[in-house]
């Protein structure tokens, strides 16, 4: 599926960042934690992914998973944005 050229503008520039300029990360699991990659080791790529290339690594996920990805988010300062639980998959374009 692609996107019209305004449909990303819109969703990229609300949540600040530019088209293609972003990493994404959906650390939780639906079925618990067992296959999780330990939070640690997020937080590690995403210091690295942002030191490397200045983009910021967007953490997604449910709002079950929000802590989680707060806890990545304060283990590597500034090179992430936690939107889990804040985005929808549903759509919202014509």
């Amino acid at each position: 599926m692609s996107f019209a050229p305004a449909v990303i503008a819109a969703a990229t520039s609300g949540v600040g960042v530019e088209p293609g300029a972003y990493w994404v990360f959906a650390p939780g699991a639906e079925y618990g934690p067992a296959k999780c990659w330990p939070a640690e080791r997020y937080a590690e790529l995403a210091r690295s992914l942002f030191a490397a290339h200045g983009q910021p690594v967007l953490l997604l996920g449910s709002g079950k998973e929000a802590a989680l990805c707060e806890i990545i988010a304060a283990a590597a300062p500034g090179a992430c944005r936690v939107l889990a639980g804040k985005t929808s998959l549903q759509a919202r374009w014509p």
